[in-house]
């Protein structure tokens, strides 16, 4: 067999590392074994190859918010953290929550995405529920306010929504915070923030939609150690800044989030339920704003930090330290993303598609906001200690090479465009 690529490392497969060469054609993985023959290959000698990640939570603001990202800043910069697929969030300027808008929005990823994508729907009326499911890989549900204004009215009645919503056999994420547990007063912190929009909020959310019998619900950015409790055997996903930043680091606007970050004693058990592998997933919520936006008082201030391009980079670093196996990171950035959409993906085996993510991880440097990619231009991770992928591809495409962008946009969309037999209109 002649590839179209062949190359050469230390390969992630099976709980392990091994020496093998991988085999590429046509955008897949063909072969897998300690030595192919090949004209040329590119040998990474003692780099680690990964399956690149998959960030199943952005927010890419296109269309409507392009001052603060693009399709393809966002996707550039997801690119150079590893990020070989990510779903955007519904909460754009129009919302997908029409055909017409997603079919606008998927052309726009088509001309401009570096990594592959698809997109949530948006709907609280069911009988909006076929127009939009062709187009999208999920459906996504805002239990409080955020960024776009979309946000789910008491009169919805939410089990039936839900329901329905499951019947489509796709992902409903839910952003759970309960509105009516917020305190009713005014953060000027991070601490007072934490309090108003808290913990309980965040149960009771949570509690308000596991009680639906519903198979395919994913609860985003959990935030609060206590509430594991309801979120075992279920689908969930935490954020690196849940995991990493708490509440009383000078941050101010700057970590301001929804949910909040929480206090240090939070912070570490989530840190170490994660490390434990609980946590089946990782995603970044990455969701820019420009620094002028954030430098306003605190009441003021957007909701929102970019987090794409450090995700994977950080995580790698905290497994080369000891503090974390590198087990769980593969797992919880490709391999769990990947089983809960159905994709050929997560893994490095024959026949999946040939997204990796090669890393040196002698090469640790600290992570500067001025030379990240995302249109922010800021980070909250400034100073902190990453391992940037040294190269990444795309369905085969050496998008990142020797740490530089090596390719014009070569992502795919990842939306199944079969209809669902066992979605009842």
């Amino acid at each position: 067999m002649v590839f179209d690529t062949v190359i050469s490392g230390r390969v992630w497969r099976n709980g392990k590392f091994e020496d093998n060469d991988i085999g590429i054609l046509d955008g897949k993985i063909k072969e897998i074994k300690p030595s192919i023959s090949a004209l040329s290959k590119i040998d990474y000698g003692g780099c680690i190859i990964v399956p690149a990640g998959i960030d199943m939570h952005v927010h890419f603001r296109d269309p409507g918010y392009r001052e603060k990202e693009t399709i393809y800043t966002g996707s550039m910069s997801a690119v150079y953290g590893g990020i070989g697929t990510y779903f955007d969030m519904p909460n754009t300027r129009p919302a997908t929550s029409s055909a017409d808008a997603c079919i606008e929005k998927l052309a726009t990823m088509k001309k401009n995405s570096f990594s592959n994508y698809g997109i949530y729907g948006y709907t609280d009326n069911i009988n909006n529920i076929k127009n939009l499911i062709n187009h999208v890989i999920g459906f996504k549900i805002f239990m409080a306010h955020t960024t776009g204004g979309l946000v789910l009215d008491d009169s919805i009645d939410l089990p039936d929504l839900i329901r329905n919503l499951d019947l489509t056999g796709k992902i409903t994420v839910f952003h759970a915070e309960e509105p009516k547990y917020f305190l009713k007063e005014q953060a000027d912190n991070l601490v007072k923030y934490s309090k108003i929009r808290n913990c309980k909020s965040e149960a009771e959310a949570i509690k308000r939609v596991i009680n639906v019998n519903a198979k395919n619900i994913h609860i985003a950015h959990l935030s609060c150690p206590d509430n594991l409790q309801y979120v075992y055997g279920k689908s969930f996903e935490v954020t690196p800044h849940h995991i990493l930043l708490n509440n009383e680091l000078p941050l101010n606007t700057y970590g301001k989030v929804n949910p909040p970050i929480r206090s240090e004693k939070d912070r570490l058990n989530l840190f170490n339920a994660f490390k434990e592998g609980i946590v089946p997933i990782m995603a970044s919520d990455h969701a820019p704003h420009l620094e002028n936006e954030k430098i306003v008082s605190f009441e003021n201030a957007p909701a929102g930090i970019p987090g794409v391009e450090t995700m994977y980079p950080l995580m790698l670093y905290l497994s080369k330290k000891g503090l974390l196996n590198i087990s769980n990171v593969i797992r919880s950035l490709s391999e769990n993303p990947a089983k809960l959409f159905n994709l050929q993906k997560g893994v490095i085996a024959s026949n999946m598609d040939a997204d990796l993510a090669i890393f040196d991880m002698d090469k640790v440097t600290n992570i500067k906001g001025n030379r990240l990619h995302s249109k922010a231009g800021w980070t909250p991770y400034e100073g902190f200690s990453a391992i940037f992928p040294k190269d990444v591809y795309i369905g085969g495409i050496r998008v990142i090479k020797e740490y530089e962008l090596n390719s014009d946009p070569a992502g795919r969309s990842v939306v199944e465009t079969k209809k669902h037999s066992n979605f009842i209109n």
